[in-house]
């Protein structure tokens, strides 16, 4: 009986835990993953929001930037890497208050 008190009382503690929400109208996809001379990125924002795109590279400076504006296309925007050294690199979009974060490397 104490068992299935113990039981009980788990299962109604961890069905009131409120679940995160995700915003599911937004993907980051950087290709290709392991890139060499381009990478491009590919963003789904259903709502065509205006956003920035930004590349760092493995020193944490930026080494590129665009803004896209509301309405425009953002799927697979292509970013020169000619002349970067190796090393893990990070795609940051900043779109409507939310910051996406992907990482790639360069080969």
């Amino acid at each position: 009986m104490k068992k299935l008190l113990l039981i009980l009382l788990v299962v109604f503690a961890f069905a009131g835990c409120k679940k995160p929400e995700v915003d599911t109208d937004l993907l980051l996809v950087a290709y290709p993953n392991p890139a060499t001379s381009q990478i491009s990125v590919y963003l789904i924002n259903d709502q065509q929001q205006a956003c920035i795109i930004r590349i760092f590279d493995p020193n944490a400076k930026q080494i590129a930037e665009l803004k896209v504006d509301a309405g425009t296309s953002t799927s697979g925007i292509k970013f020169d890497l000619e002349g970067q050294d190796r090393g893990t690199y990070q795609v940051v979009v900043e779109i409507g208050g939310i910051t996406l974060i992907e990482k790639f490397y360069k080969v």
